[in-house]
């Protein structure tokens, strides 16, 4: 399987909420206790390119959020 990396978009939030919610409840790489909604996600993204950061995602081939 091949993957890519490019610039998150908000249509990807509901992936990446996803994704990271898992990591919340599971891990232990966070602080957070409750897993961010899709608003808060993709209130994260705009606060973070309104400061010319990037958000980056992988996709694979068919272009799926994988993390």
């Amino acid at each position: 399987m091949t993957f890519s990396i490019r610039s998150a978009t908000p249509d990807d939030a509901p992936a990446i909420q996803a994704i990271y919610a898992h990591h919340v409840l599971t891990g232990t790489g966070t602080f957070e206790i409750d897993p961010p909604d899709v608003a808060d996600i993709t209130a994260r993204m705009t606060k973070v390119a309104t400061q010319g950061w990037p958000w980056l995602v992988s996709v694979d081939e068919d272009g799926s959020v994988t993390g």
